[in-house]
């Protein structure tokens, strides 16, 4: 096994498709961290997948879609007690949205 499969190991799934296992560090900090700092960390991993631009081919969606299903999957059984937490841990999207504009130059549209 190299590095690689090792930072993403793969797993059968039930249907006997092969779904992208979480990372175990993140998995780790999922677990042990405090709600904010979990939010953090998964943010920064879906972040990570999905910020770069398209390449225009179809099937990218496709492979995001399927890279970020074990954190959906996380959230929705083990992780379900951090939505407690989401509000108060996640910075809100008009938030974010209002810092990008004022920290990008006049003449954007959003």
């Amino acid at each position: 096994m190299s590095s690689q499969d090792s930072e993403n190991p793969r797993v059968e799934s039930q249907q006997g498709t092969e779904v992208t296992a979480l990372p175990l560090d993140l998995l780790r900090t999922l677990q042990t961290a405090a709600p904010a700092d979990a939010w953090r960390a998964l943010l920064a991993f879906v972040w990570e997948l999905c910020s770069p631009a398209l390449s225009g081919d179809a099937a990218e969606v496709t492979r995001r879609d399927r890279a970020a299903a074990p954190a959906d999957l996380f959230l929705a059984t083990a992780g379900w007690d951090l939505w407690t937490e989401y509000y108060a841990s996640v910075p809100r999207t008009a938030e974010r949205l209002a810092a990008w504009w004022a920290a990008t130059a006049p003449g954007r549209a959003v």
